[in-house]
């Protein structure tokens, strides 16, 4: 083999690593979601108080998706409600989320967001002396502010002293989920409600949502490791 065959060929085989790297490097960023929940956080960046509930969630076609509800208080204090369509999810993020619907998985308060799962209403409405106060136990909101009131009620729960003691004390302090005590809140207790049964995941069979549950393990797990390699730059030395 002449030097020059010899060189066209080393040169080759560097240009195929090269395009095979870029190959991969697409394919990764191809695996890359920005998370529903993230964008409807960035749109509402204009806004200093709100809460996002997991209304209900679904995986088909090999991707996860979540719908939200995003309840807002508007300058002159007025409440409104908006409704998101299917959003896709990273497989951690739905993971992190699949005993989250009907709860409240980011809120911004005065401005600051928070991403913790928590009852709805928590760490905005409920124990906040402008919107109610405590009686016998359970926080009762002001007239103005009734809608909030059924609000939370229809998913599926009433706030109770020792719960919100627990969460605000014990969890949100440290940035942690809380699913009420002894996790009495989050999917199972939502999607036995009415309102909960008439969502998708609601009416999905047993069998359906765990293997959804199995696959998301799988997933995430897959796409946590794609991530890893991405960010330092390849598969390893």
């Amino acid at each position: 083999m002449s030097e020059g065959n010899a060189k066209l060929r080393a040169i080759g085989a560097v240009l195929l690593i090269v395009l095979l790297g870029v190959g991969v490097a697409q394919c990764s960023s191809k695996r890359k979601i920005e998370d529903g929940v993230n964008v409807v956080i960035r749109n509402h960046a204009a806004d200093k108080n709100y809460s996002i509930l997991l209304a209900d969630m679904d995986f088909r076609d090999d991707k996860y998706y979540h719908k939200y509800d995003v309840i807002l208080m508007d300058p002159d204090s007025t409440f409104r409600e908006e409704h998101t369509d299917w959003m896709e999810v990273s497989p951690p993020y739905f993971q992190r989320c699949q005993n989250a619907m009907g709860m409240e998985v980011a809120s911004c308060v005065n401005g600051k967001v928070e991403q913790n799962i928590a009852p709805p209403g928590y760490s905005n409405h409920v124990g906040n002396p402008h919107y109610g106060r405590w009686h016998g136990g359970y926080w009762i909101f002001f007239s103005r502010y009734s809608w909030l009131g059924s609000r939370y009620r229809n998913s599926y729960y009433r706030p109770d002293y020792n719960s919100y003691n627990t969460y605000s004390s014990s969890y949100r302090a440290h940035n942690r989920d809380y699913y009420g005590q002894s996790g009495k809140y989050g999917t199972s207790a939502y999607t036995s409600t009415q309102q909960g049964k008439s969502t998708t995941w609601g009416g999905r069979s047993p069998q359906f949502k765990n293997n959804v549950r199995s696959q998301v393990k799988r997933s995430a797990t897959r796409y946590t490791r794609s991530s890893t390699r991405s960010r330092s730059g390849g598969f390893g030395k």
